[in-house]
């Protein structure tokens, strides 16, 4: 497809809902969810044969191990496709049954435990959604979207140009996180927004993206441009982000000293505030839009109500991983790996190697997907007016001296007297909150040990690890 046409989101319609019967894949034998042997496996043929004889769709906790030296070889053989990370690690299989597709999906994907009676915790998910199966939490929150903005009568939204979109690639920041008092304390004050990115994913620029050559944005709804950024007193709390290096690696920093900062990239929101605060901003090159939409409100109203009305906690916890996986499929790079055996490679695909730097007999392939519409300044917008909203939040913590650590949606506190104005998470009132009230909750023998990492006596949290809280 030619760069001077780009797709416009929502690409289609939600097709006929796809209905699938699940099963359980482990070490070549499939299970039903009551853990009954159905079916033994021997090699690609007869898995390819079983799914498509029982219209199934499978999980299984990994594709490493069992499923690499049984079936791979010989899928990759007949050009199915397995999709994969960028070094070669297999994370799902698209496989073609003449016009239909099946799925092979990892327990991995959804944290689930796996064992046959996922199936009947997914079953009960997929009927909580009410858009029929699908492999990953981003591709079911995609079809919901789809559904909403169909019964909704919504239009139709300009994707970005080739040129827009790499640009917030470059330069957008994640999630705030900040962290000035690590060490031991025995008691903090948890805060907690409630469903962040839901709230902030409600409104979003809207239509081609401008080009802004000089740092003209009159008459723009809000951009993304790169500025330089005189601070000229000490900050309580730093309103923008500088991208940087600690120990080799890359790192946001939050600025509050006095200085120069150049090549520091905001939106027309942080601007604001930058200069709210005393600091002298001159704005440069970027992009920007003309105009806002609430299109998205919906989607996020419904997510967040499937969401309280979950009827079990498993389900709820699959329905809020379902709402935040769509949002974050649309900052993704149009790059996707799938593995392929050396029949089917071309002279640039890299050759996998296992854990003892050995070469395998399948190679990593890369392709660009550019007929998708990626509304990648969406997915930065949200993440950008969330971080803002926690900055704001946090500033007259730190003005006071009692903010600890910021970790993406929530702040931790020294405690003191104004928990009275919010309500405590996960009590019985919380149940009552919106998406972006603030709840908060006391943690004892706490231990923050950096960024987004911290030990507690109710919750620990470990970038990497699966969340755990006691309450």
């Amino acid at each position: 497809m030619a760069y001077g046409h780009r797709p416009m989101y929502p690409e289609y319609k939600l097709r006929k809902l796809s209905h699938r019967n699940l099963y359980f894949l482990e070490n070549g034998k499939v299970y039903d969810s009551d853990g009954a042997l159905i079916e033994r496996l021997d090699d690609a043929d007869g898995l390819l044969k079983f799914v498509r004889d029982f219209r199934a769709s499978l999980f299984t906790g990994t594709l490493v191990q069992s499923f690499t030296s049984q079936f791979l070889p010989g899928l990759l053989h007949l050009g199915q496709r397995i999709l994969c990370n960028k070094k070669g690690k297999p994370l799902g299989a698209r496989l073609r049954c003449g016009r239909e597709t099946r799925w092979i999906s990892t327990c991995e994907n959804w944290h689930e435990v796996a064992e046959p009676g996922v199936i009947e915790r997914m079953w009960e998910h997929y009927e909580h959604m009410g858009v029929g199966f699908a492999p990953t939490p981003g591709s079911l929150g995609n079809k919901f979207m789809l559904k909403v903005y169909e019964r909704e009568g919504l239009k139709r939204h300009s994707s970005l140009s080739i040129a827009a979109e790499t640009f917030i690639h470059e330069h957008a920041v994640g999630g705030l996180a900040y962290t000035p008092g690590m060490g031991h304390y025995n008691q903090i004050q948890y805060m907690d927004m409630c469903a962040a990115y839901l709230r902030w994913f409600r409104k979003q620029p809207d239509g081609a993206a401008v080009r802004i050559p000089d740092g003209n944005v009159t008459g723009l709804a809000t951009y993304l441009c790169r500025c330089t950024i005189v601070v000229h007193s000490d900050l309580a709390l730093g309103p923008f982000p500088v991208k940087g290096i600690r120990n080799h690696k890359p790192k946001v920093f939050y600025p509050t000293l006095p200085g120069v900062y150049e090549d520091v990239y905001l939106s027309k929101e942080r601007v604001e505030e930058c200069r709210r605060v005393g600091c002298d901003v001159s704005v440069h090159e970027g992009f920007g839009w003309r105009n806002f939409t609430s299109d998205n409100e919906a989607c996020a109203r419904e997510l967040f109500r499937l969401r309280q009305e979950a009827p079990s906690k498993h389900v709820q916890e699959k329905t809020k991983v379902t709402a935040l996986a769509p949002i974050g499929r649309h900052g993704m790079r149009r790059e996707h790996q799938y593995l392929v055996d050396q029949e089917h490679s071309e002279p640039t695909d890299e050759c996998v190697l296992n854990d003892y730097g050995e070469p395998l007999n399948y190679y990593i392939h890369s392709e660009s997907d550019n007929k998708s519409a990626y509304m990648t300044h969406w997915w930065w917008y949200t993440v950008d007016q969330c971080n803002l909203a926690v900055y704001f939040f946090a500033l007259p913590y730190a003005q006071q001296g009692r903010l600890v650590a910021i970790d993406f949606d929530s702040i931790f506190v020294l405690e003191g007297s104004d928990k009275h104005k919010y309500v405590k998470k996960y009590s019985r009132e919380a149940a009552a909150c919106q998406a972006g009230d603030w709840q908060w909750l006391d943690l004892h023998n706490v231990n923050i040990l950096g960024d987004r990492t911290f030990e507690s006596d109710e919750m620990t949290r470990k970038p990497g690890q699966v969340k755990s809280a006691v309450v």
